[in-house]
C-alpha cells in the first residue's frame, strides 16, 4: 500500500479546527496495515507539526477498527442511517390524513408553521446557526475531551454557511408566532441537518416539523429518504424510531489527534 494513499486531506475540517485534518481512506479500510498509517501519520507530522484524523468505519470492518486503535485511534460515536419509504410510511400517512392529531397543546397551538427559507436572508440563517448551536451537543466533537466545546460549537455555524452556500441545499423553518424554532436542511433525499430551539425541544414539534417536511418531499415527488445521525443523540433516534424509520450501516468513528 502507497502511505500517501492511507490519508485524506479534509479542508473543511482543516478551516473548523484550525488544525490540518485528515480522513483515514476507504483504501486503508479494505487493507488495514498499521505500519503503513503509522508511516503516513508521521509523515503529515513531520509536514505540518500538529494534525487530527479522523475515521468511519463500518462495524463490519472490525480488523481495521482494531489497527486504528492500536495505533492511537480512539473510540468517540457510532452512527446509523435511518431510512423510510415514504410512499408506505404509516405514520406519515396518518399525518396527512389527520395533521392537526400532531399539533401538539398549549399556547400559540394554532401558530405553528413551517416555510421554505431564502438562504440570502442574513438574519434568518443567523436565527438558523444559533439554533444549530444550541441544540447540537451530542456531536461527536463535544464528546471528545480533546476537542475544545467553542470549536465544536463553531462547526455547525460554519456547516450552516456551507450548506447556505450550496446551490443543491432546501431549507426551511418551523416558526411559532413567526419566530423560527427549528430548522431542516436537506439536499435530494438526504436530511442534512436539522434543529430545535432549546426552549422548543422534548414538547413533540419535533414530530410535527419532520413530518411536515416528508410531506413535502413526497409531494416532490421522493419516494425514499435517509439522513445519518449519532446514536449519541438519544432524543433524535427515539424521533426517528417514532416516525417508523428503520436503521441500518452502524459504523464507528475514531479520532486521533497529535499532538494530544
Amino acid at each position: 500500500m502507497d502511505v500517501d494513499r492511507c490519508l485524506v486531506s479534509i479542508p473543511w475540517e482543516t478551516r473548523n479546527l484550525g488544525l490540518q485534518s485528515f480522513q483515514v481512506s476507504d483504501v486503508f479500510v479494505r487493507q488495514p496495515d498499521g505500519s503503513f498509517l503509522q508511516e503516513a501519520v508521521n509523515k503529515k507530522i513531520e509536514e505540518y507539526g500538529r494534525i487530527f484524523v479522523q475515521a468511519r468505519v463500518s462495524m463490519n470492518d472490525s480488523l481495521a477498527i482494531a489497527v486504528l486503535e492500536q495505533n492511537g485511534f480512539y473510540f468517540v460515536e457510532m452512527v446509523l442511517v435511518p431510512y423510510a419509504n415514504l410512499k408506505t410510511n404509516k405514520v406519515l400517512k396518518h399525518f396527512i390524513d389527520n395533521r392537526d392529531a400532531f399539533v401538539p397543546n398549549g399556547p400559540g397551538k394554532d401558530k405553528w408553521k413551517v416555510a421554505g427559507v431564502d438562504k440570502t436572508d442574513t438574519p434568518m440563517i443567523r436565527r438558523i446557526k444559533d439554533i444549530a448551536v444550541e441544540s447540537f451537543v451530542d456531536d461527536r466533537f463535544h464528546r471528545d475531551w480533546r476537542c475544545n466545546k467553542e470549536i465544536a460549537n463553531r462547526r455547525f455555524s460554519y456547516w450552516v454557511d456551507d450548506l447556505a452556500a450550496d446551490r443543491e441545499a432546501t431549507f426551511c423553518v418551523i416558526t411559532n408566532h413567526d419566530k423560527p424554532e427549528g430548522f431542516m436542511i436537506r439536499k435530494g433525499d438526504n436530511l442534512i441537518l436539522g434543529g430545535l430551539s432549546r426552549q422548543s425541544a422534548g414538547k413533540g414539534i419535533g414530530k410535527l416539523f419532520w413530518l411536515s417536511t416528508l410531506e413535502d418531499m413526497l409531494n416532490e415527488g421522493f419516494s425514499d429518504v435517509h439522513t445519518l445521525i449519532s446514536v449519541n443523540n438519544i432524543p433524535v433516534l427515539n424521533l426517528y424510531a417514532g416516525l417508523s424509520f428503520k436503521f441500518k450501516e452502524p459504523a464507528a468513528t475514531l479520532h486521533y489527534w497529535m499532538p494530544s
